[in-house]
């Protein structure tokens, strides 16, 4: 009932909560993806972004009309131009397996990267940055190096900062401590056979280092190789 009230008010929410209903077949209303589709749609007219990234979604499912990728993509752009959270990552989908619209890696990795980027990662930089204006400089590198791990290229270059001002010695980093996601990274022989050898980012690149490989000699290598790293995501930051 509250729904229907929202309706007479003129309140997209309350079309999408009527769409929810009728979607799921809530209470004592039967399932009819059809009647969900009208209300979402309403919504949508309204242009609210929830709205249309459901009608989106439900023709891309073909479920309520007919599969139309075409259709969805043209609402997932809508509602992704809105912030919709989840319209991007369908968007950046809608490249990669090519629903409606030509392949493009490029732009499904862009997309889904941004989302990607608004996952724990966040978290996980912000306490970086509030460590490291703490001084806590041996907390904030832990954390970064997590970030820079995952490809976080904000964070490859933070990693590739604090090493290059010697903010962090290598010697009072425990190896004991795991970083996790670190031990993703194999460590291999140094092409030129010299430990810490420096790398510009137009060097071949570096050897990939674990935790337990920083050395202060090896603070120049590894100060490149999470620039190379950034640089092969297009940061500006690392380019200067």
């Amino acid at each position: 009932e509250s729904f229907e009230r929202a309706r007479e008010l003129g309140d997209s929410g309350g079309l999408v909560g009527l769409g929810y209903v009728h979607y799921y077949g809530l209470g004592d209303v039967p399932q009819n993806y059809t009647k969900a589709l009208e209300y979402y749609q309403e919504a949508a007219d309204k242009n609210d972004a929830q709205a249309i990234y459901n009608v989106g979604e439900m023709y891309r499912s073909g479920l309520g009309a007919e599969l139309n990728y075409s259709t969805s993509l043209l609402h997932f752009r809508i509602a992704a131009a809105h912030g919709h959270f989840k319209a991007i990552q369908m968007l950046g989908l809608s490249y990669w397996y090519g629903w409606g619209t030509n392949h493009s890696c490029p732009e499904a990795v862009y997309l889904l990267k941004l989302v990607a980027e608004k996952g724990p990662w966040g978290k996980v930089l912000r306490d970086g940055y509030s460590a490291f204006k703490a001084r806590d400089y041996t907390k904030a590198f832990k954390l970064y190096l997590r970030g820079a791990v995952a490809g976080y290229e904000v964070a490859q270059c933070n990693v590739a900062f604090m090493l290059q001002k010697g903010l962090v010695d290598a010697k009072t980093l425990n190896p004991k401590h795991s970083v996790p996601g670190a031990e993703d990274l194999d460590p291999k022989p140094s092409p030129s056979g010299a430990e810490g050898a420096h790398h510009k980012p137009s060097d071949s690149k570096p050897s990939d280092p674990k935790l337990s490989d920083l050395k202060p000699s090896a603070s120049e290598g590894l100060r490149g190789y999470w620039l190379h790293r950034a640089l092969e995501q297009g940061s500006g930051e690392a380019a200067v």
